[in-house]
């Protein structure tokens, strides 16, 4: 048990290259940055009431061969079966954005969309994937969560809490022919942002995010980071009706590891704000998918990014029971169900 205690489709040339900074942090545009170890990108994970968990990742990196590579990646871990992959990459010159609103584009891959509504294509002849969602909350910008000298990671969650539809076709018999689509109807999760101006190993130890999947009362959003120093942060947000009751970060004192594969059964929080309380416990249920990203890619450049400290990704269902307050009112119960994404590096795992 750990204890936590705290008080895409545009023709035409590219954007000129500039600094995240000078771009003020946009959400919806690559930011080019120069580090030969930078890697950018937009992730959607959705859960859906049969089980099946859907990832759909849209990335901008310099890591591998040449600068500002994009590459896509759609994941459907299905109940008791065996993970649908999808993935694409592509050079500077073969995808495009528009540089004035939210659309990403990789040949027939497609994220786009303007808040609150957003739709992803991931086309492939290993098989299509097909989401369009509704951010149901307003954007979560946390900035930069992580700063190292002149590096960072900047986080924001452009759709903290979203409804969706879904639907996906696998390949049939000859080449560029399909099966009929199949419908995974209404499922909920979440849009992130994030900007690693540096090799993750180079910035932090681990990340993990907790969102909720419940489409009704108070839900939370929480992202926990530790540090190359050991030290942890947490970014807890509180959203109602469409608005965001409260958000903060803090300081973690954390009792266990969190470095290993196994994630910790059990978290618990007590959390004190400005005029408001949240308690309780986030509980780990069951292993929804592991992804090892570099182990996906073609072996000369698997060899190459080997050199690194590369990441994994832990997918879990969580539940949590929490009690929210306001400062001498009324205490309310939160209880649900929530996708937790765990990220740590290959050397940090025990007993694969």
């Amino acid at each position: 048990m750990v204890t936590v205690i705290v008080t895409v489709l545009c023709n035409g040339a590219l954007s000129a290259q500039v600094s995240l900074a000078q771009k003020k942090e946009q959400d919806f545009s690559p930011s080019y940055l120069e580090n030969g170890l930078y890697t950018e990108g937009w992730d959607q994970i959705f859960y859906f009431p049969d089980g099946t968990l859907l990832i759909g990742q849209f990335t901008v990196t310099n890591v591998s061969f040449g600068d500002h590579n994009a590459g896509i990646l759609g994941v459907l871990y299905r109940p008791d079966q065996v993970p649908v992959i999808i993935k694409k990459s592509r050079s500077k010159e073969k995808w495009t954005f528009a540089s004035d609103h939210f659309d990403f584009s990789v040949l027939r891959n497609r994220l786009t969309g303007t808040a609150p509504n957003y739709k992803m294509a991931i086309r492939k002849v290993s098989g299509e994937i097909e989401l369009e969602f509704t951010a149901n909350a307003p954007i979560w910008r946390l900035g930069r969560t992580v700063q190292v000298g002149d590096d960072f990671q900047y986080v924001s969650f452009y759709a903290p809490l979203a409804v969706g539809r879904a639907r996906y076709r696998l390949p049939k018999g000859e080449k560029g022919k399909f099966e009929d689509w199949r419908e995974l109807g209404d499922g909920t999760g979440f849009g992130v942002r994030y900007v690693n101006s540096t090799a993750t190993d180079e910035l932090f130890r681990n990340t993990t995010r907790v969102v909720s999947v419940e489409q009704k009362g108070p839900r939370p959003v929480i992202y926990l980071v530790q540090k190359l120093d050991g030290a942890r942060t947490a970014h807890v947000a509180l959203f109602d009706r469409g608005s965001l009751l409260h958000s903060t970060v803090v300081p973690l004192k954390m009792k266990g590891p969190m470095e290993n594969k196994k994630f910790p059964e059990n978290i618990e929080l007590d959390i004190t704000g400005d005029n408001f309380r949240l308690t309780g416990t986030i509980k780990t249920n069951s292993l929804l998918g592991r992804l090892d990203p570099v182990g996906l890619l073609k072996p000369y450049v698997r060899v190459f990014i080997r050199l690194f400290n590369t990441p994994i990704h832990y997918r879990y269902l969580a539940d949590y029971e929490l009690s929210y307050g306001k400062r001498g009112g009324k205490v309310q119960r939160l209880a649900g169900r929530a996708v937790l994404d765990h990220m740590l590096h290959s050397e940090s795992e025990i007993n694969r």
